[in-house]
């Protein structure tokens, strides 16, 4: 269980080595990666994966498909038995027959969980993005403003990167993996800070957040200071949590300076414990976000002591 915990929610960024077969994080499944003019080709389809585990990640890749067939992004792959052919895992890819795809591998056979026509031209560079995390999952083609692709599904939640073609010669390049997506827990209590995207303006600290994506968050540069931090929905883009009156609620920015101020917060780290942080506030200097019971709200720290109230684990 320690060893498996230790795998799960690694903050991982890397680009691809040298070589597949020679990278210190990546290996060849199958099929035959070359790295030629800082793209990487394979003269036989195949998958490639990183070694490194991802419960919640994103990740994007440019790719151009010399020939007809699919090339993607595979993510949360495992093995279901002690075979390289009996994996699951998901597959977002690209083809000039099927356009944008989303499959899922059960013992490695693929199927299709959803497709949306798309107009990809053989032999054009074409960028792609995946977000994963709890059982949402996003599909990005070209921009990111706006998924192609969202659901949910809950099969695998973890596994590995990596990339798949099921024709020869597609080719791969600027492949980058991180996790950006956060849950904030209070110190002292087996809860997470929760929103429910049904009710915008709700948020609450919950223990029961099994099979729900509302307790995941991005942490982004503050929008009234950069040197801070803001709190944005994973869910719901350009919702964030906003310090209304000393009541923590859950809104979308209207864009309005005050806004901006009221969502910003400046994280201080807490010297004896591993990923865990206070946050003040931007307008209010020496007050900070707080638990209060299954609230938050945001005040001046309470007599020494008690101080857990106004700290927060991140836990990737």
């Amino acid at each position: 269980l320690i060893d498996a915990s230790l795998k799960l929610g690694q903050y991982f960024t890397d680009t691809l080595g040298t070589d597949f077969k020679d990278a210190t994080k990546w290996s060849s499944k199958d099929g035959d990666w070359k790295l030629t003019l800082g793209r990487y080709t394979n003269s036989v389809p195949g998958m490639a994966l990183a070694q490194s585990n991802y419960n919640n990640l994103s990740a994007e890749v440019d790719i151009r498909a010399v020939t007809e067939g699919e090339a993607g992004l595979v993510f949360r792959v495992t093995n279901e038995v002690k075979s390289a052919k009996k994996f699951r895992g998901y597959f977002a890819g690209v083809s000039s027959d099927s356009g944008l795809t989303l499959s899922y591998a059960k013992n490695g056979q693929w199927s299709l969980l959803k497709a949306v026509p798309m107009n990809i031209k053989t032999g054009e560079s074409y960028h792609l993005k995946i977000e994963a995390f709890g059982g949402t999952i996003r599909v990005y083609f070209q921009t990111e403003l706006t998924p192609a692709i969202e659901m949910i599904n809950y099969t695998s939640l973890t596994g590995a990167i990596g990339v798949r073609a099921t024709n020869a010669k597609s080719q791969f390049s600027n492949l980058k993996v991180n996790n950006p997506f956060i849950r904030l827990k209070p110190l002292k209590m087996p809860a997470f800070v929760s929103h429910d995207s049904r009710q915008k303006d709700l948020v609450r600290v919950d223990n029961n957040v099994n099979h729900t994506d509302d307790a995941f968050w991005k942490i982004v540069p503050g929008l009234a200071d950069s040197k801070g931090v803001s709190f944005e929905s994973a869910r719901m883009s350009g919702y964030y949590l906003r310090d209304l009156n000393k009541v923590i609620t859950f809104e979308k920015n209207d864009g309005s300076t005050q806004f901006k101020n009221e969502v910003t917060w400046y994280r201080k780290s807490v010297a004896t414990e591993s990923s865990a942080y206070s946050y003040e506030s931007y307008l209010y200097l020496k007050e900070y976000l707080r638990q209060n019971n299954r609230t938050l709200i945001r005040s001046k720290t309470p007599s020494k002591g008690v101080e857990s109230d106004s700290t927060f684990i991140e836990i990737k």
